[in-house]
């Protein structure tokens, strides 16, 4: 097929596609930016049908005429519309990727495309390379993608491919699953149905296909395994189980080895960077049988809450005085308080003093001092 660009700038005549910014198996990602002069900037994945070139050369060698095979894809473009509808939904929802605008597009014969708009945000492998994680981000991360896996599976939707190319991050730090191009609805799957997930992160059974597996518990028991496999990851250095430290770009052979041991039901070491409490919940999750696992997302999520709460600091506790030093310091201030109010004149004290000095008269003065006016007063009337 042609670049795939023209066909962005056809189906949204605002937006420029840029380039490349990541290709998988059956999808590529461009990114955009508006025409407008406001710098706003998206991400446009493109998937192909079918991503299998070898397949249709197949079903064309068995006989299946191009009615039938074009029947056969437009029913997977079906079934990615109806998932595309779903997410439309789910648009504005805490850590979920939104998706902004889709399209489905007919090329050419026995040829689809997909396209949707949506934000561009920073991948969770990109953090990784350049800083890694500490404890609190990644019970951050854990926490709050259980959210979002709670939400898809109230609305009846496995993601079935969870792996840190799938999940990213936005300008507040906060963590949000993204790419459903392998979800489906519970209520949709078939007993003939296979994941084609990432194997790396499947949980055992759902890579083996095992009976029962189709089953609406089976699937998110699997979604859990693969949320608690990222999170191993992020406290491990960013390898998986059994993958040695000093082997970063381990070969081929050493990846193979440590993946058949998980698959096999070794048990898994605990994450060099987790504490005690972090590890004992991951590898819950990742446990190989699943009835050992976190039976709900739930109970998933109030395991990691629980760290949450134990990795808050406690506001610091006010000093305590003992209660002697404090009662004596009261006794002094108040001895201190009576000395002075006694040793300081106060306004108006000398004459309190006189007065106090002066005695005050006794009758037999007061008669007394009386007694010569009484005589001046009789020696006039006589003259």
């Amino acid at each position: 097929m042609d670049d795939l660009r023209q066909y962005i700038a056809r189906q949204w005549p605002g937006w420029q596609a840029l380039g490349e910014i990541g290709q998988g198996a059956s999808a590529r990602v461009y990114r955009a930016r508006k025409n407008d002069g406001s710098g706003e900037e998206a991400a446009v994945k493109a998937i192909l049908i079918p991503d299998d070139w070898e397949e249709q050369d197949s079903l064309l060698a068995e006989g299946q005429s191009d009615e039938q095979l074009e029947e056969y894809y437009a029913a997977q473009v079906k079934q990615y519309t109806n998932e595309i509808d779903v997410m439309l939904e789910l648009k504005g929802r805490r850590h979920i990727v939104s998706i902004d605008d889709y399209c489905v597009l007919h090329p050419e014969k026995l040829k689809w495309l997909i396209l949707i708009r949506m934000p561009l945000l920073t991948p969770l492998l990109r953090q990784r390379r350049r800083s890694g994680f500490d404890e609190a981000q990644i019970v951050r991360a854990g926490v709050e993608l259980c959210e979002a896996l709670q939400l898809c599976h109230q609305h009846k939707i496995v993601h079935g491919d969870i792996k840190p190319a799938n999940i990213f991050r936005d300008e507040n730090g906060g963590f949000l699953l993204g790419d459903f191009g392998t979800s489906r609805k519970l209520d949709t799957l078939t007993r003939s149905f296979t994941w084609k997930g990432t194997p790396s992160f499947m949980a055992p059974e759902i890579y083996r296909s095992e009976p029962g597996t189709s089953k609406l518990s089976a699937m998110r028991l699997g979604d859990i395994y693969s949320l608690g496999l990222v999170l191993y990851t992020m406290a491990n250095g960013a390898r998986l189980p059994f993958v040695p430290e000093s082997a970063q770009t381990a070969l081929h052979d050493e990846r193979m080895r440590a993946f058949n041991r998980r698959l096999n039901g070794e048990a898994l070491p605990k994450p060099a960077e987790a504490s005690d409490a972090l590890a004992a919940v991951i590898l819950k999750a990742c446990a190989y049988k699943p009835e050992d696992r976190f039976q709900s997302v739930e109970a998933f999520a109030k395991a990691l809450k629980e760290l949450q709460t134990s990795q808050a600091p406690s506001p610091p506790e006010p000093k305590k005085r003992p209660r002697a030093l404090a009662a004596l310091l009261i006794g002094a201030l108040l001895l201190a308080s009576i000395v002075l109010c006694f040793a300081l004149p106060q306004p108006g004290g000398h004459v309190r003093s006189q007065l106090q000095a002066t005695k005050a008269p006794t009758p037999s003065t007061v008669a007394a001092s009386a007694a010569p006016s009484q005589v001046r007063a009789k020696q006039l009337v006589t003259t």
